[in-house]
């Protein structure tokens, strides 16, 4: 039996669509696109351009406001290294992505100074909080629009216009969100925005920077001068025109894909609570983008289930970017809950192809694998004797 795929808040499926056109833009757009002398240079340049146009009108934006880059993290960087914030303040808060801390710190090492503001058990930052952070030498505010882990979606117009005022930046993290819930960057008011083309259905190793003035920015990178030397470097033709379709589809699906994931998340949460019980959700079930589900097993640790349902479902213990050392993530140490429902915490994550059996049988899957780890803790539980994950390990 083939494993089920539970995961897309790590990496979405390629889109077949995307595939096919990025196969024949491989095969046909041969010439570099930033050399307009010859009809094969034009051709690939055009097709960057159209593929930048369908990304701008996914998310409310300019052609010229998008800015193509490696990927997310890359994007992250730009915003927050380019914003030229040091020696001065910046505001985020403690359950961003890595790619947003990590940029932060080595800001605050060259003299800055970050205010981590603290989250609710549900991961929502109070808007007080941020408004009372918010200084008049604070240059910039980050946050990330749909939380990695527990899917908690930030009201980011609403924030942006509580603190907004001339010389404040805004950056959002939108990696998550694009795909998953309505964007209009532009009626957000917000001045920046990373993308990610693999959470929605496009390829690895291209991502984008939303910009709303190139001259908030400087580069990060040097040497050839494309894309108005913000982010230089020859742009890679197939893995844009593969985003720009991705694009197009999240422009013209999102609100099918939304309707579909919401009802695989909630049939997703009753049939773990019917079937399984004892558990704790951190996703909450308002204010939470759909497909993406956060939650702890009482008397089970994640990586314990982890290593029993490996071979049949892929899921993960927190983020991808966060797992393997062991411990649980920053975002799940910074909640207000107890060591055990940090260590306890998994995150499963259906996308649009997913289907209402594979569901079923994940929650199944889940359930024998918790039942036999509950009855290792307490000799007098019943372990059922037909657990497929006992059958298939010879317990």
């Amino acid at each position: 039996m083939s494993a089920i795929y539970l995961d897309h808040a790590a990496r979405t499926p390629l889109d077949e669509r995307v595939a096919a056109a990025m196969t024949t833009a491989y095969a046909e757009l041969v010439g570099s696109p930033h050399n307009l002398n010859h009809p094969f240079g034009r051709r690939a340049w055009e097709a960057i351009e159209v593929a930048r146009h369908e990304i701008a009108c996914a998310i409310g934006a300019r052609s010229d406001q998008i800015f193509f880059t490696s990927g997310a993290t890359e994007s992250n960087n730009l915003a927050l290294l380019g914003s030229g914030a040091t020696n001065r303040l910046v505001v985020t808060c403690v359950t961003e992505h890595a790619s947003v801390l990590e940029p932060l710190e080595q800001l605050e090492r060259a003299g800055g100074h970050v205010v981590r503001l603290q989250v609710d058990r549900s991961g929502h930052l109070d808007a007080e909080t941020l408004v009372a952070a918010t200084t008049s030498a604070t240059q910039l505010v980050s946050l990330m629009w749909v939380n990695n882990e527990l899917g908690t979606v930030h009201p980011v117009a609403d924030l942006a216009a509580r603190v907004r005022r001339p010389g404040l930046l805004f950056h959002v993290d939108a990696a998550q969100a694009f795909g998953r819930v309505p964007m209009n960057v532009t009626d957000a008011g917000v001045d920046l925005v990373t993308l990610s083309a693999h959470k929605a259905g496009g390829p690895s190793g291209i991502g984008a920077l939303f910009v709303r003035d190139a001259r908030l920015l400087h580069p990060m990178l040097f040497g050839g001068g494309q894309q108005t030397g913000l982010r230089p470097g020859s742009l890679p033709t197939a893995l844009c025109v593969g985003f720009g379709v991705a694009a197009r589809r999240v422009r013209e699906e999102l609100t099918s894909d939304g309707a579909n994931l919401t009802r695989s998340t909630s049939r997703l949460r009753t049939a773990l609570q019917q079937r399984i019980g004892a558990l704790t959700f951190l996703t909450p079930v308002r204010g939470a983008a759909p497909g993406i589900l956060s939650v702890a097993f009482d008397g089970a640790a994640a990586e314990d289930v982890l290593a029993l349902v490996g071979d049949e479902l892929a899921i993960a213990a927190g983020s991808a970017c966060s797992t393997g050392n062991g411990r649980p993530s920053h975002v799940l140490e910074a909640l207000p809950v107890s060591p055990s429902v940090r260590h306890n915490t998994l995150r499963l994550s259906p996308g649009r192809g997913t289907t209402d059996a594979e569901l079923d049988r994940a929650v199944e899957v889940l359930a024998s694998a918790i039942a036999l780890l509950r009855g290792l803790s307490d000799p007098t539980r019943a372990i059922p004797s037909s657990s497929n994950v006992l059958d298939q390990r010879g317990s």
